[in-house]
């Protein structure tokens, strides 16, 4: 019931929300129950900026979700602990637990595998390998058309034509600007 509340109330009072939801979970023992409450508490940490505290309730979550058998649940942590280190600054980890995602959410959710592979495509431009963001820019463009989900398209090609710019491929950086500028505007 707490959880259905914290989707449904301003973003100012989600944290509420969360920690009741942590309250009872840590009442049932359960380590499952547990771990995602963390999870949870993290992710309103993260949604309202506050990095650091999502993190230490990501790790929180880890460590309850060590010994239990949910591997969706597991990689679902994992890429909330690797889109705070990118935002942390933190690019290798980041990578290394997007890859690992990217391997699960193949087979199991299509709109969990295009966030990952975008997630993935936007640290390796920070680290300067704009080749294998490119590629995987190409890839999530391909994978979103097989799936028939082209809700992350705009953002591979953003992420495209900051690879573009960098390269000083200037014109094709802002044709590309031009086209997917007001999709993402919509959104």
């Amino acid at each position: 019931a707490y959880k259905a509340l914290l989707h449904s109330t301003p973003k100012e009072y989600q944290l509420v929300y969360a920690d009741s939801i942590l309250q009872s979970a840590l009442v049932t023992k359960n380590d499952k129950i547990i771990g995602s409450a963390y999870m949870t508490k993290g992710i309103v940490f993260y949604e309202n900026k506050l990095i650091k505290e999502a993190l230490d309730n990501y790790l929180a979550a880890d460590q309850y979700l060590l010994n239990v058998d949910d591997q969706y649940l597991k990689h679902k942590l994992k890429y909330g602990i690797a889109i705070t280190k990118y935002y942390l600054g933190l690019y290798d980890e980041a990578i290394s637990l997007l890859s690992e995602c990217i391997v699960f959410f193949a087979e199991e959710n299509d709109r969990a595998y295009l966030n990952s592979l975008h997630a993935l495509s936007l640290s390796y431009s920070m680290i300067g390998n704009y080749n294998s963001s490119s590629l995987i820019n190409a890839k999530g463009i391909v994978v979103g058309k097989e799936v028939d989900d082209y809700s992350m398209e705009p953002y591979f090609m953003l992420s495209e034509a900051v690879n573009l710019n960098v390269r000083k491929n200037y014109f094709k950086a802002i044709s590309q600007l031009h086209i997917v500028l007001p999709k993402i505007c919509k959104t």
